[in-house]
């Protein structure tokens, strides 16, 4: 199991003015930060900060800026309990700034804006995430580090970058060539498509007939002809990528808007890397028009809301996509088809708490469902968003359902769908093969919308719960790290759902905060703490081998930086502590079922003697 994260709260409360004018003081005077090659996450605990330690940090601001910095130094940490580090590998610009996203206590960033003014701080607005009080900017790591001890601000962070998840190396699909039957293009004639790999692309397909659609392994392997579309036109996906080409041929009679983060990317309906249109084509692509292929969705009445925020490169940043995650909201999606991330390859590459309150904030308060390429580079590293609790990660399998080598396997895993060369549409009007967990991906978020489609009251939750509860077992017995639950089936989704069964938990990763699915916030399992089972640390006595027990780690990010190492009796955290997603499950002890109080004389006065 994975274990839930804490997120903020999407409320803010304001702070008085007088408060924020101390700050803006102190600010003003913190001038000579330590330099540092870290980026640090600062600020407080939960918001509080005595009156005593902020009138000592203005007071010590206003004699010697040193002294100020002290205050919050690393000296002090015993202050600040939440202050963490990690190495960035990150070349600043050539004014030694770097982009880093700062998540503010309590206080909306509009305010935080005119007191970073005030205090005279070099940095540049970027972008703002108000939903997670979160800001964009550019700064030094120097100025980072000053900001990050300011008793307002939560986290400060580097804008981890975002790829399109490259593609593995396409195979030719047997049966495929060009009009003219001359066969696919040499790799030296095929450009890179997703950040990599080689493509093969037709204007047609070979063996198409007037009116009959190329067949396509991945619809039947996933069942998606067994469930009707015809009320797709409720459920709205939403796609965050390169940008969706309306204009093609097979996906024109859907219904598809979108939007683009800035003008330097063009006009969402453009692609300029083909790879946002693929993944359209395979939700989407029209069945019956006599051209092309089909897609999970078949009858062209799909509604689509492409949202670019890669370019040809691509490229992009953590930022940008958590920003748009609140566009697909405004837009009325339903499902966020997300077929990019980033490997957990180490400190800086992995985790970041704004994403992580993002992703949150989009599945349980938003109701969207999120779902994620669990990535292609073939091993057991984590990969982002797909990892975080809140988003689906989708693996990779070939046409015989086996476990696609470039498939990345974790505990986040959660279902599997097909990955391995996958035809779709492509940019230019064109068709292309591709293989990656960036084509799995869009299968699962398909089916998660036709299934949708014929439950609307259900909740984002329930069809999360309906997907994995059902899902065909693969591999080893219940889930696993390679295909999860298994692998995503329309019609053993629909039928789960028909059945009247699904309880509104995740069935995942344990979006609701608890370990038990139910989305009620503790820790049973629907059917009343009498029965529930707990998770408690295994063994009962363990400590790492610095002699600390599950306690220590209290977070994501710690479990995820530390949890793997320092392993004791056997075991690390991540094996060892719930909160890591380890520990085990026991039962209670079943209350006595006789009405007599607990004794065993057969009458009901609850002693042992045998009379009334």
């Amino acid at each position: 199991m994975r274990a839930a994260t804490t997120a903020p709260s999407s409320s803010a409360m304001l702070t008085s003015r007088r408060l924020l004018l101390v700050w803006a003081a102190a600010l003003s005077c913190v001038l000579s930060p330590k330099t540092s090659s870290f980026s640090f996450f600062g600020g407080g605990g939960g918001g509080t900060r005595t009156s005593n330690t902020i009138s000592g940090f203005a007071m010590a601001a206003a004699a010697d800026p040193e002294e100020a910095d002290n205050v919050f130094g690393d000296d002090n940490e015993d202050d600040n309990d939440n202050i963490e580090l990690r190495i960035i590998e990150t070349e600043p610009t050539d004014d030694g700034r770097v982009r880093m996203v700062i998540t503010f206590e309590d206080i909306i960033p509009e305010q935080i804006q005119s007191l970073l003014e005030i205090a005279n701080i070099d940095f540049e607005i970027v972008l703002v995430l108000p939903e997670t009080l979160a800001e964009v900017v550019m700064m030094t790591y120097e100025w980072a580090r000053a900001v990050a001890k300011l008793p307002f601000v939560k986290f400060v962070e580097e804008d981890p970058k975002l790829y399109l998840i490259p593609n593995a190396d396409a195979r030719p699909v047997p049966g495929l060539s060009t009009d003219g039957g001359a066969g696919p293009p040499s790799d030296g004639d095929a450009a890179a498509a997703g950040g990599g790999g080689t493509r093969n692309r037709w204007r047609r397909l070979q063996g198409q007939s007037s009116g009959v659609d190329y067949p396509l392994y991945g619809l039947d392997l996933i069942r998606a002809y067994d469930v009707s579309d015809e009320y797709i036109s409720s459920v709205k996906i939403c796609v965050i990528d390169s940008g969706c080409e309306r204009a093609h041929e097979d996906l024109r009679s859907n219904a598809i808007d979108g939007e683009s983060v800035g003008y330097a990317l063009g006009n969402w309906y453009d692609d300029d890397n083909g790879h946002g249109t693929h993944v359209a084509g395979t939700i989407a692509a029209t069945n019956g028009n006599g051209v092309g292929l089909q897609g999970v969705i078949r009858s062209g009445t799909a509604e689509l809301y492409c949202v670019k925020i890669f370019g040809a490169s691509g490229e992009s940043y953590g930022s940008d996509a958590a920003a748009e995650l609140q566009r697909c909201a405004d837009a009325g999606a339903n499902v966020v088809s997300m077929s990019y991330g980033r490997t957990d390859s180490g400190y800086g590459t992995g985790y970041a708490y704004f994403e992580d309150a993002a992703y949150r904030k989009a599945y349980e308060d938003d109701g969207m469902l999120l779902l994620a390429a669990a990535g292609n580079d073939g091993n057991g590293k984590d990969s982002y968003p797909a990892s975080y609790d809140s988003v689906v990660s989708v693996g990779s399998v070939g046409r015989t359902k086996s476990h696609s080598d470039f498939s990345q396997y974790n505990d986040g895993v959660e279902l599997a769908a097909p990955g391995e060369d996958i035809a779709s549409t492509y940019n230019g009007n064109e068709y292309a093969v591709l293989s990656g967990t960036s084509m799995s991906t869009p299968h699962a978020s398909a089916v998660a919308a036709l299934v949708w489609s014929h439950f609307p009251a259900r909740t984002n939750a329930e069809i999360r719960e309906a997907l994995v509860e059902s899902a065909e077992d693969l591999g080893w017995n219940g889930r696993d790290s390679k295909y999860g639950y298994g692998l995503v089936r329309a019609d053993l989704a629909y039928d789960y759902l028909d059945q009247g069964q699904g309880s509104g938990g995740n069935g995942g990763g344990g979006g609701d905060g608890n370990s038990d699915g139910d989305g009620d916030g503790d820790t049973t399992d629907g059917g009343g703490d009498s029965a529930a089972e707990t998770c408690v640390t295994d063994p009962s006595y363990w400590v790492d081998s610095d002699n600390t027990g599950c306690d220590w780690y209290d977070s994501d990010w710690v479990c995820n930086t530390f949890g793997f190492f320092y392993e004791n009796y056997g075991k690390t955290a991540r094996s060892a502590c719930c909160r890591c997603g380890g520990g085990r499950l026991v039962a209670p002890v079943p209350p006595d079922s006789g009405n007599d109080g607990g004794d065993n004389d057969g009458d009901n006065d609850g002693d042992n003697d045998g009379d009334n």
